[in-house]
C-alpha cells in the first residue's frame, strides 16, 4: 500500500484525527526505544523511604506503595507493552496469511477444517481464552506474545480468506491460469500481492488491542510480573490506594494506556480507509 502526496493531503483534510493518532504512535515508538534509558530513576528498583510520595518536582508522577517512581515506569512501559503487541500481532499475521490463502483458494476438507478451527478459537471470550493460555503455558513475556498471536490469528485467517475469495474469480486470475500458471505462483504473485493491503492496515488496530489485552492480563496477575514496568500491572498495584486518596500510581499509567490505544485506533482507522480502494 503506497501512499502518495495527493492521498496524504486528502487523508489529512478529511480525517484530521490521523495526525493525532500518528503523533501518539510516534511518541510511543520513541519511548519503546529509549524510555528506560531516559527515565530519571531506575524503573525496576524501589527507592527506600519514598513510598506513596505525591506528584512533585522530584517525582513528577509520584511514587507507588513500593517506592518506585511512577513517571520512570510509565515511560519505560512501552518497551514491554509494545514489544509484546508488535511481536504478537506479526506472529498472528505470519500464521494467518498462509492459512487464509489456503482456506480461500482451495475448496474441500482442509479449507473447512481451518475455518472450523477458527470458529472454535473465536467462540471463546478473548480475555478468558488469553488468561487460560497464559496459565497453561506459564507467566512469561514470551508466552504472552504467543497468547496475543493465537487469539488474533483467526482474524487474519478470515480477512485473507475474504480477500482471496474475491480475487480468485477475477479475470486476471483466470488469465494467469489460462497461460499455465501454477497455483503457488498465482497465489504468491497475484493474490497475495493484492490481498496484503488490508492486512497491513488492520495491523495498527490489532497492535492497540493487543496492548490492551496485555495490560488486562497483567492487571489480574496473569501477564507481566512486577517489577517489570508494564501499564496493566502498574494500574493493579496502584488500584488499592485510590480508596485512600493516593490516585496517582494507577491514574497516570491508565491515561498512558488509554491514549496509546486511542492513537493506534485512530491511525489504524485511517489505514483501513486507505486500503479500501472503493472508498478513496
Amino acid at each position: 500500500m503506497i501512499l502518495d502526496r495527493r492521498q496524504l493531503r486528502h487523508l489529512i483534510r478529511t480525517r484530521p484525527s490521523v495526525l493525532v493518532g500518528a503523533a501518539i504512535v510516534g511518541v510511543t515508538l520513541i519511548l519503546a526505544a529509549i524510555g528506560p534509558s531516559i527515565a530519571p530513576f531506575d524503573p525496576r528498583t524501589a527507592i527506600p523511604g519514598e513510598q506513596l510520595k505525591s506528584p512533585g518536582f522530584v517525582h513528577l508522577m509520584g511514587t507507588d506503595d513500593n517506592g518506585m517512581d511512577v513517571f520512570s515506569r510509565v515511560i519505560a512501559s512501552p518497551q514491554t507493552d509494545l514489544t509484546i503487541a508488535i511481536l504478537g500481532t506479526f506472529g498472528a499475521i505470519a500464521a494467518g496469511i498462509p492459512l487464509g490463502l489456503v482456506a480461500g483458494y482451495y475448496r474441500g476438507f482442509v479449507s473447512e477444517l481451518l475455518m472450523r478451527l477458527s470458529d472454535i478459537v473465536q467462540s471463546f471470550p478473548v480475555f478468558i481464552l488469553g488468561m487460560a493460555l497464559v496459565v497453561v503455558t506459564g507467566q512469561e513475556i514470551r508466552n504472552v506474545v504467543y497468547v496475543v498471536a493465537v487469539v488474533n490469528c483467526p482474524i487474519y485467517v478470515r480477512l485473507i480468506r475474504g480477500q482471496v475469495l474475491f480475487l480468485r474469480e477475477r479475470p486476471f486470475i483466470e488469465a494467469a491460469r489460462a497461460i499455465g500458471g501454477r497455483d503457488s505462483w498465482i497465489i504468491r504473485e497475484h493474490i497475495l500481492a493484492n490481498a496484503i493491503g488490508p492486512v497491513m492496515a488492520n495491523a495498527s488496530v490489532t497492535i492497540g488491542w493487543a496492548i490492551l489485552l496485555t495490560a488486562g492480563l497483567s492487571f489480574i496477575g496473569a501477564g507481566v510480573r512486577v517489577p517489570t514496568p508494564e501499564w496493566g500491572s502498574m494500574i493493579a498495584v496502584g488500584a488499592k490506594n485510590v480508596y485512600t486518596g493516593e490516585w496517582w500510581p494507577s491514574v497516570f499509567p491508565g491515561l498512558a494506556l488509554a491514549f496509546t490505544v486511542l492513537g493506534f485506533a485512530l491511525l489504524g482507522e485511517a489505514l483501513v480507509h486507505l486500503a479500501d480502494r472503493t472508498r478513496r
